[in-house]
């Protein structure tokens, strides 16, 4: 499990040959619709330049409060930083998440 000051990521290993992604914006920590869609799309976004070079993995994403008119560019680096954690530290080796 990584924490990052919008979400905590976990990872596993999947046998489907793909990688999978979850999403958790809850309304106790995101109260807004607006901001739980923005954290989604950007999630997804993400996930899906990602995906083609993602091992078999099935990822959830559970986020923390964001207040995303402040921290929208903060929330995006964070998650292709993880994204691009995943890609390189998995990709080729064959220890579980």
């Amino acid at each position: 499990m990584v924490e990052s000051r919008f979400f905590a990521l976990r990872a596993a290993r999947n046998s489907l040959g793909f990688a999978r992604l979850g999403l958790v914006a809850s309304k106790r920590h995101n109260p807004l619709a607006v901001t739980r869609n923005t954290i989604k799309r950007a999630s997804r976004e993400c996930f899906r330049i990602h995906q083609g070079r993602l091992p078999s993995l099935d990822i959830v994403l559970s986020f923390w409060r964001v207040d995303v008119r402040a921290n929208y560019r903060d929330l995006r680096a964070s998650l292709w930083s993880e994204f691009e954690h995943l890609v390189k530290h998995h990709a080729h080796s064959g220890e579980p998440a």
